[in-house]
């Protein structure tokens, strides 16, 4: 069974929905996916909605892990779940992520 950690679930007065989650792989790789629904994906889809994903290898996890303000050996999902949950982190999240230099891989729909 997959133990998935929500971060945001954000509902905007102008009817947009915003999601995100993190989770391990049975392979050790970290993913965190979104997504967003209504008008905040107007720039980016016509149909109203957007999912991503990055995905982190297993090896990177612990990097992962430091750059999130943890420790070596911390359970990565506990340390998104103790400093990285709610509304207003999300960005910072991914804004510190993408400033780690941690390589990750992108999914994007549409």
């Amino acid at each position: 069974m997959r133990v998935e950690v929500p971060l945001q679930d954000e509902k905007r007065q102008d009817g947009s929905r915003l999601t995100t989650s993190a989770y391990l792989r049975d392979d050790g790789r970290l993913v965190i996916a979104g997504q967003d629904l209504g008008p905040v994906t107007n720039m980016v889809s016509d149909d109203g909605e957007y999912e991503w994903s990055h995905t982190y290898a297993a090896a990177d996890v612990s990097a992962v892990v430091r750059a999130l303000g943890g420790r070596e050996g911390d359970d990565v999902l506990l340390v998104l779940r103790e400093h990285w949950a709610g509304n207003n982190r999300a960005s910072d999240l991914m804004r510190t992520l993408r400033d780690s230099g941690v390589p990750y891989e992108v999914w994007t729909w549409p």
